[in-house]
């Protein structure tokens, strides 16, 4: 999460940490909270990760969104692709 502060700054997205039982994850949203990119490295070596990515919900099944995605061995530069695409960051 800090290298995208760092990269981009805190006023392009927001922090959703859904997972505490899971302190190897982390969400991610755009300010409107519609869009979500969720990643974790447990079990990944350095700077590799799972990514899932989840949109609004698209239909009135009760789930809370769409899968838009998900992604296994995803290094740092694809994350970030992700990240940038999915939450439609302005670079």
């Amino acid at each position: 999460m800090k290298y995208f502060a760092d990269k981009f700054g805190t006023d392009k997205f927001k922090i959703k940490d859904h997972w505490d039982a899971d302190l190897h994850s982390i969400g991610l949203t755009d300010f409107s909270e519609k869009n979500l990119i969720y990643f974790s490295s447990y079990g990944k070596t350095d700077n590799v990760f799972y990514v899932a990515l989840e949109n609004p919900p698209q239909d009135n099944n009760g789930h809370p969104y769409t899968p838009a995605g998900d992604f296994d061995q995803v290094d740092l530069k694809g994350l970030e692709d992700l990240f940038i695409r999915h939450l439609r960051i302005k670079t």
